[in-house]
Parts: structure tokens; C-alpha cells; sequence
């Protein structure tokens, strides 16, 4: 299943939206068995989110530690530090 989600994420690096990646990906099905493109599409998305939840940023971990203020605090100063990262990379 890893191997799958390896090979699905490098062909989604390749698209630039989804309606391109899924005509993409309605060439290369194999089946016309929504249950087993499901089931499959399901597995991928487990290992998806088992990885990420195992690959958490600092920031997110740090925000899980402390205290509801302190975490109101650090994701206030994070969007306000990103929007001015933006504006300023205009």
C-alpha cells in the first residue's frame, strides 16, 4: 500500500488540478468496479493521513502542548506573519 501511495503522489506532482489528474486517472484504471477503485482510493488515503499524522510540523506539535491561549496566541502570530510574508512578496 505504501508503494501505491508513492507511485499515486508522483503522478499528482505531474497535474496541475484535479480534473487533469482525474482524466488521468480514468485512463489508467483498471476496472470499472467502483467498489474496488473505492476501497483502493480509501487504503491510499489511510496511509496518507497515518503518515502525516506521524510527520507533524513543530508548529503543530508545539500547539498541541500548551495552553488554549498560548495556542490562540501562536496561530494569531502565525497568520499575521504569513499575510505580511505575502503582501510582501507581491
Amino acid at each position: 500500500m505504501n508503494e501505491a501511495y508513492k507511485n499515486l503522489s508522483e503522478h499528482i506532482g505531474k497535474f496541475a488540478d484535479f480534473d487533469a489528474f482525474y482524466r488521468y486517472f480514468l485512463t489508467v484504471v483498471k476496472t470499472d468496479d467502483q467498489s474496488k477503485i473505492n476501497k483502493w482510493l480509501l487504503k491510499v488515503l489511510f496511509v496518507l493521513l497515518k503518515q502525516n499524522q506521524n510527520h507533524k510540523h513543530d508548529f503543530d506539535k508545539l500547539c498541541e502542548i500548551v495552553d488554549m491561549q498560548k495556542r490562540e496566541d501562536l496561530m494569531s502570530w502565525l497568520k499575521e506573519s504569513l499575510k505580511k510574508a505575502m503582501e510582501a512578496k507581491k
